[in-house]
């Protein structure tokens, strides 16, 4: 082999080798980020779902406001909450009042 030809297969090979070694770096921080990704989903997830239990859990009447002031998750009271009958007048005023400004309908 000449030593052109010698000089051409070693910057081949190490041009090759830097772009490998270049591949293999960018799939590991691309699996990496997934990985990082699929953690934070699921740990948001978690939270999400222990935060639903405790207000489910929960006797009282919860409302969740976005930023502009419409409610987006309103919680059904328990019947403790309106004197023991959630059909008590009391109680389906409080409701109408945050159905109104919402359009859900939860079932009583």
């Amino acid at each position: 082999m000449s030593k052109i030809k010698a000089l051409d297969k070693n910057r081949v090979d190490k041009e090759h080798n830097q772009r490998t070694e270049e591949s293999v770096r960018e799939s590991e921080a691309a699996l990496q980020s997934i990985f990082q990704r699929k953690q934070a989903e699921d740990a948001l997830r978690d939270s999400e779902e222990r935060f639903r239990t405790a207000l489910e859990a929960n006797p009282d009447p919860f409302v969740l406001y976005d930023s502009d002031g419409k409610v987006i998750f309103l919680t059904r009271p328990s019947p403790g909450f309106s004197g023991g009958r959630l059909k008590s007048n009391w109680a389906k005023r409080w409701i109408s009042l945050f159905l109104k400004r919402t359009g859900l309908k939860p079932e009583l």
